[in-house]
């Protein structure tokens, strides 16, 4: 049977977990039939030569029947197409209560698939009805692993976080820990990348000088200049790191902290949402929530609406961070731990055979 796979191309994280879980299916059962449809339009930034090639290859291949489809994306863009046999929806959400419209189109649905047991639960106590499986994001072990060099490094112990340019990821709320945590002579620094490197200067440069560390001699933090890369470049840039920090309020699974171990960095995040999955106590540092609060507008995304979101202390962020930086045979034995588990669990070999077989493909 040929699978229509409905997902979007770029660089966000939706496009690079559906272009995983087509090449781990694929890497699995190279003649598995996966016809490709971009629900973006085309392809676009952040997406190699080589990729771009490849699933282009898969676009142009011809309808067959019988067919079934899986949509990767928001449950306002599933469909079910006629003349085809079976409609599944992937879905994520990043906090507790997602959308009521969501719940009703993932019913419409003939399954769900979902990264984390996080997302599970919260679906089905909001009303999801029809079967839904887990099947975790995944990585191609031959980009992740502890032999990628970095393209240069800074001098001192570094701090690395990636993500996109929202307030959910509490990039300032990171910075204002950071400058609490590190002063100049601790010899460390921080590393941020994101896709409006500009406005990410300005934040810093913001929180150095309307709050209580303007006279402070505080560690550097450095920000990424190229705001898209070829996701194939993302593992060495994550090496010029020591230590993966997220302070984000809140993930549907969190792709960067998987890298990190995979890459054998230790990581510290916050103990809640889709993370969990891999993030577990004995093989991470928790960020703990000090509450958690209704936020009526998050990103002016209308599905993030009125959402319950945890808050984060800037001393707990800073406390973490600098007991992770002294405590280096801790670090380096959940890192250790970590590696162990996420290449046995989340590479291309095991996630690909657990999706074509609740597929029915294998």
């Amino acid at each position: 049977m040929q699978l229509n796979y409905h997902g979007y191309f770029n660089n966000t994280g939706y496009s690079i977990a559906a272009q995983d879980y087509i090449l781990a299916m694929l890497q699995v059962k190279p003649d598995a039939d996966i016809r490709v449809h971009y629900m973006n339009g085309k392809i676009t930034g952040g997406v190699s030569l080589n990729r771009k090639q490849f699933f282009t290859a898969l676009h142009k291949k011809d309808p067959q029947s019988p067919s079934m489809n899986l949509y990767h994306s928001i449950p306002i863009r599933y469909r079910r197409p006629p003349g085809t046999t079976r409609h599944f929806g992937f879905c994520v959400f990043e906090t507790i209560n997602p959308p009521g419209e969501w719940i009703d189109m993932m019913n419409n649905m003939d399954g769900i698939l979902t990264a984390s047991n996080f997302n599970k639960s919260i679906f089905e106590n909001n009303g999801l009805k029809v079967r839904v499986e887990v099947v975790p994001h995944c990585f191609d072990s031959k980009l992740f692993n502890r032999n990628v060099k970095p393209r240069g490094r800074y001098r001192q112990t570094t701090f690395v976080s990636m993500g996109q340019w929202k307030d959910r990821k509490n990039w300032k709320g990171l910075i204002q820990a950071w400058y609490e945590a590190f002063e100049e002579r601790n010899d460390v620094c921080l590393l941020l990348k994101t896709e409006k490197p500009n406005e990410l200067k300005k934040m810093v440069r913001a929180v150095k000088r309307d709050f209580q560390w303007k006279s402070k001699t505080t560690a550097p933090i450095y920000c990424e200049e190229n705001p898209t890369c070829d996701f194939e470049e993302i593992p060495r840039f994550m090496k010029k790191g020591d230590i993966y920090i997220s302070a984000s309020l809140g993930e549907g699974f969190g792709l960067a902290g998987l890298h990190a171990m995979a890459l054998g960095m230790p990581v510290i995040t916050t103990r809640f949402g889709g993370c969990l999955q891999y993030a577990q106590p004995d093989l991470c540092t928790y960020l703990e929530p000090i509450r958690y609060r209704r936020i009526p507008i998050m990103d002016r995304i209308p599905q993030l609406s009125n959402c319950i979101w945890p808050q984060l202390d800037t001393k707990e962020i800073a406390s973490k961070m600098r007991y992770v930086f002294v405590n280096i045979k801790e670090r380096e034995s959940k890192a250790e731990k970590a590696y162990k588990i996420v290449h046995e669990k989340y590479t291309y070999d095991v996630v690909g055979k657990l999706l074509l077989e609740l597929l029915e493909l294998s």
